[in-house]
């Protein structure tokens, strides 16, 4: 089974969940089946015969805390959601530092950096 690209995509709403808002759509995507033995005995037998459409539910951030869609940057990566990643690392600095994004990735993964009290910020293991 192969999924084409084209698709159309009808916006239904949002919703909030866990303190972050979903713009929540429906995607019509075209799903183009090899042909089968069906295909053959109605006399379809090239594979672009028989198209069948599905729809799909779309879920895709819109708005959250700061915690929220530094806790949703990584799956989203993991799932190949390259888009929000995208998205996040192009405005992210309109409304956060990279040390705050740092922090929290780091926080959410068990990974704590030594902070000087000179500078404020983590030392560099390699100066002395």
């Amino acid at each position: 089974m192969m999924v084409d690209c084209q698709s159309s995509t009808q916006e239904i709403g949002e919703e909030l969940v866990n303190g972050v808002v979903y713009s929540i759509s429906l995607r019509k995507v075209q799903v183009r089946h090899g042909t089968n033995k069906g295909q053959r005995w109605l006399g379809c037998e090239n594979e672009s015969a028989l198209n069948l459409y599905e729809t799909c539910k779309v879920r895709t951030v819109k708005a959250g805390t700061l915690e929220k869609l530094v806790e949703h940057l990584v799956p989203a990566f993991q799932g190949s959601d390259l888009s929000y990643v995208t998205i996040f690392l192009c405005t992210y600095r309109t409304f956060t530092t990279t040390q705050q994004v740092l922090d929290l990735l780091f926080k959410r993964y068990g990974c704590t950096l030594p902070y000087s009290h000179e500078d404020g910020g983590p030392q560099d293991p390699l100066r002395k």
